[in-house]
């Protein structure tokens, strides 16, 4: 159970809070991380060169594009929990965690000034197996379920970087009556299931 733990938070830190890796770059600690033997790692790895539609890297890592954006600071604040449970399977440990990131962006263009957040929440369900009872590599994870929301972003650009939302882009723009809002810091609000719920 600790080794499940303990996995479970080195893959959030690799692929939400390792700043190269919200600063755009590859994440491969946290593929690495993932057992070979599933289809996530692959997955992941196929969404990270060629993301778009159904392959997309945001379901798992929070990126930023460097040539748009960039982090203020070094500091991205982060609030959670994780639980563990016995699996359904002899052998199986199952944790669940539910994590808000929240990353303080500026433009990069000269003389850019707007700060905006883009908050991420993920719950994320993994399990680690044993191995002397089931076909895994050792002390590697398997994503059971992974439900993402992004708040402040664009949703019309699949290309493996979340893209926030400045004050700026805003100006002279009426909002749309159709736009809801919520806390997105609230953690006991579920994470909507819809085709859009990520964004």
């Amino acid at each position: 159970m600790a080794e499940a733990l303990r996995l479970t938070r080195d893959f959030l830190i690799a692929s939400n809070l390792d700043a190269a890796v919200v600063r755009g770059g590859h994440p491969q600690r946290a593929l690495d991380l993932l057992d070979p033997l599933h289809g996530d790692r692959r997955a992941l790895a196929r969404s990270l060169a060629e993301p778009g539609g159904d392959d997309d890297p945001l379901s798992l890592v929070s990126r930023f594009d460097p040539a748009r954006v960039r982090l203020v600071g070094d500091i991205v604040k982060t609030r959670g929990d994780m639980a563990f449970e016995k699996g359904e399977d002899d052998g199986e440990v199952v944790v669940r965690a539910d994590n808000t990131f929240v990353c303080p962006l500026v433009q990069t263009h000269p003389g850019a000034e707007d700060v905006t957040h883009t908050v991420v929440r993920r719950r994320l369900t993994v399990s680690l197996m044993d191995p002397d009872l089931w076909e895994v590599t050792p002390g590697m994870l398997r994503v059971i379920e992974s439900r993402p929301e992004i708040v402040n972003a664009g949703c019309d650009t699949a290309d493996g970087f979340i893209h926030p939302v400045f004050p700026s882009d805003m100006l002279g723009r009426t909002p749309s009556p159709a736009v809801t809002t919520f806390d997105p810091y609230d953690r006991d609000r579920e994470i909507p299931d819809a085709p859009d719920a990520p964004c």
